[in-house]
C-alpha cells in the first residue's frame, strides 16, 4: 500500500478531527437514549499547503492524487506532528498471533503501553518493521480469541486513509497575507 508523501510538508499547523458515531433516540417523557455505533473515532486531517512556497513540489501531491484515483484507493498516512495518542485500535486476538502492527511510527518505546481488554501486557518493540514503516509489537502471550488490543503512545499516528475525491488548486485555495493556501482533506478508513 502507498504512503502519503512526506514532502512537501504541510504549511504551519494543521487541524485534525475525530468523530464517533452516536445514535440518539427520544422516548416518551423526554427520555433520551444513546447508542454508540463505533467504538473508535474516525479521524480526518486537513493538510494546508502554501502553494507559492511549494510551487515546484506541488506536482508530487497532484501525482499522488492521480495514483490513488482520487478517493478510490487506500493509502497509509503518518501524522507529521508528534502527539499523544490514547486508546488506539491495534487489533483482535485469535489465540495464536503475537505480532501486531501499531498505528504509529517513530515512537519512544518507553512511552508506549499495550493493553489487552484494558489490562497492560508485556511486549517487545520493533521500530518501523510493519506495513508502510509502522512500528511493531511482539506480545509475550498471544491474546485469546476476540480480545481487544489497544495502545497508547507519543509519536506519529498512522492511519489508513483516502483523499477527497475532488482535486483543484483553486476550489479550496484561499489567500492568507501573501500566501495562497490549498487544503487537502484526508479521511481515515476503518479496518
Amino acid at each position: 500500500m502507498e504512503v502519503y508523501p512526506a514532502t512537501p510538508p504541510p504549511f504551519d499547523v494543521y487541524p485534525f478531527e475525530e468523530e464517533y458515531q452516536t445514535q440518539t433516540s427520544m422516548f416518551q417523557g423526554s427520555n433520551e437514549q444513546s447508542q454508540m455505533l463505533r467504538r473508535f473515532p474516525v479521524k480526518k486531517f486537513s493538510l494546508s499547503y502554501d502553494l507559492i512556497q511549494i510551487a515546484t513540489e506541488w506536482s508530487v501531491i497532484h501525482n499522488f492524487y492521480k495514483t490513488m484515483l482520487g478517493g478510490w484507493a487506500r493509502f497509509w498516512f503518518f501524522d507529521f506532528e508528534m502527539r499523544h495518542w490514547g486508546d488506539e485500535y491495534v487489533g483482535r486476538g485469535n489465540g495464536s498471533t503475537r505480532v501486531f502492527d501499531l498505528h504509529s511510527k517513530s515512537i519512544d518505546p518507553h512511552l508506549l503501553s499495550v493493553l489487552v481488554n484494558g489490562s497492560p501486557v508485556t511486549f517487545s518493540f520493533l521500530p518501523a518493521g510493519g506495513q508502510g514503516g509502522a512500528d511493531v509489537v511482539v506480545l509475550d502471550v498471544a491474546p485469546v480469541l476476540g480480545a481487544l488490543i489497544t495502545s497508547t503512545f507519543d509519536g506519529n499516528l498512522r492511519i489508513k486513509a483516502v483523499m477527497q475525491d475532488r482535486f483543484s488548486d483553486s476550489i479550496s485555495a484561499r489567500f492568507v497575507g501573501m500566501a495562497k493556501i490549498e487544503t487537502i482533506v484526508l479521511r481515515e478508513v476503518h479496518w
